[in-house]
Order: C-alpha cells, then sequence, then structure tokens
C-alpha cells in the first residue's frame, strides 16, 4: 500500500510538472504570438505614415511647381525680354550637376559705389542676400523645441546656407528636402536656428518667389510663399545693415538686400541685423 501511494505521488508530481511547463510554454507562444502581432502592426503604422509623408510631400511639391510655373508664364506675358533670363536659369537648374554652389564676386562692391550706383539698379538687382528671421513652430518636432532648420526654395530649388561669408548652395527640391537632406546636411550652417543668411541668392527675374521652410523629420513646415517685386531698400553704413523695407509672412520676416550692398556691409552686420530681428528703418 505504501508503495503504491508513494509510486501514485510521483505519478502526480510529474503529470503536475508536465502542465505546468506546457502552460508555460503556453504563455511564452501567446507572448510570442502578440509580440511578433504587436511588430507587424508597428511596421505597418511605420509604412503607412512613411506613405502619407511621402504623399503629402508630393502633393507639396507638386503644388510648389504649379506655384512657380504659373508665376513664370505671368512674368514672361508681361516681360518678354526675360524670357531668355528664364531659359539660362531653368538650363542651369536641369543640368546633370544635382548641387552647385554660386561664388561671391569678392572685392566687386565698395561702400563708395553704392552712391554711384542707380537706386532703381538697387532696388531691382535680381542677385541679392536673403536674411530671414523665423517664428517658431508648432507642431511635431517643435512643440518642445523652439529652433528651426530653414532652408530657403525658389522657382529653380532650394538654397542651404554656407554662413554669412560664403555663397549658400542651390540643390534640387527632391535632393535639399528629401531622406538625404532631412537626415544629412539638413539647414547647413542654419542647423537649429531661427535666423539665417542666404548669400548669393539668384532670384532671375521680378516678380520672384520664394518660401521658406522649416526642415522636420517627416512633414517640414513650409511657410507661406512670398512674392518679390523689388528688394528691400537696404543701406550698409558704419559697418551696420538698415532697410526700409521687410517682406513678411504670419510667422516669419526677411529682408531682400542686394548683393552689393551686403557684400559693403559685410558679415559681422548681416548675422547682427538677423539677431536682432530684422526691425526695419521707418
Amino acid at each position: 500500500a505504501d508503495e503504491a501511494r508513494r509510486v501514485a505521488e510521483e505519478r502526480a508530481r510529474a503529470e503536475a510538472e508536465t502542465r505546468r511547463v506546457a502552460e508555460e510554454k503556453a504563455k511564452a507562444d501567446e507572448a510570442r504570438r502578440v509580440a511578433e502581432e504587436r511588430a507587424r502592426a508597428d511596421e505597418k503604422a511605420k509604412a503607412e505614415d512613411a506613405q502619407r509623408a511621402a504623399s503629402m510631400e508630393a502633393d507639396r511639391e507638386a503644388e510648389a511647381e504649379r506655384i512657380a510655373d504659373a508665376l513664370r508664364q505671368a512674368r514672361a506675358a508681361r516681360f518678354p525680354e526675360r524670357v531668355s533670363i528664364e531659359q539660362e536659369t531653368a538650363r542651369v537648374a536641369s543640368s546633370p550637376v544635382e548641387e552647385r554652389s554660386i561664388r561671391l564676386d569678392r572685392g566687386a562692391f565698395s561702400p563708395a559705389d553704392a552712391g554711384r550706383r542707380g537706386a532703381d539698379d538697387l532696388r531691382h538687382a535680381t542677385r541679392v542676400t536673403v536674411l530671414l528671421r523665423l517664428e517658431p513652430g508648432t507642431y511635431g518636432i517643435r512643440r518642445n523645441n523652439k529652433t528651426a532648420d530653414p532652408l530657403l526654395c525658389g522657382e529653380q530649388g532650394c538654397y542651404v546656407s554656407a554662413g554669412a561669408e560664403e555663397a549658400a548652395d542651390l540643390l534640387r527640391r527632391r535632393r535639399a528636402l528629401g531622406v538625404g537632406g532631412t537626415l544629412g546636411r539638413r539647414a547647413g550652417a542654419c542647423n537649429n536656428s531661427l535666423g539665417c543668411v542666404f548669400r548669393g541668392v539668384e532670384l532671375g527675374a521680378y516678380p520672384a518667389i520664394v518660401q521658406p521652410v522649416d526642415m522636420h523629420v517627416i512633414k517640414h513646415d513650409r511657410r507661406q510663399p512670398q512674392v518679390l517685386h523689388e528688394t528691400s531698400d537696404c543701406e550698409a553704413s558704419g559697418g551696420r545693415l538698415s532697410c526700409r523695407q521687410s517682406y513678411r509672412g504670419p510667422d516669419y520676416v526677411m529682408w531682400i538686400v542686394p548683393e552689393q550692398v551686403a557684400e559693403a556691409a559685410g558679415s559681422a552686420a548681416l548675422e547682427r541685423a538677423v539677431e536682432d530681428g530684422l526691425a526695419e528703418v521707418r
């Protein structure tokens, strides 16, 4: 009887251990299944987010192209003599070279030259320096990070700043705003800055259109496009720069400075003007 009881107890313990192992295996299998389903759901959500972001970016790019094309057609009808300038600018922009830097013409202009140049020539100069000051964005990564990574986009592409002394780099929009630009150089010299200096911007002809863009990771913050009809009536004197006309959007301000005047002012004056908020002279 004792031996039979001992055998029965051992059998019961073995059966209980078998059930415990089976239950733990079932729990582990269920946890693994749930984790795999969650991972698949996360991957699907990421893919859908990426697809939506790509679609939104394509829509924004198409809209920017439509705006630029409409402006080019209107300008060609009103200023037929500008068509050759437009064609040459487009030819250079569509060349196989995806990235080009416009070198500044050092020493070609001095403050004394400003008095000899006609005011009308300067107000309609198409080679300019753009000074930009953004308000912080309000969505995505900017909700708790009140800075910016600004680019300046126009009809032929987007400019990436190289600082206040070097000409900005002109890139095709897809190169500047695509994955490579977003995860790579981003805003160049203006990374993590609400203010930016873009030297050597070529507008081609007036009216011209420019658009500030604050780079995000997925959905870039494209600010309201600005149509330019002339420069900002600027003067360089005593190591300072002053302008009498600002171009303003709902959340940014710009000075369009003739490149000759920017060269006369110097990089320190350009940076100081941006830091001071681009307050125009009354």
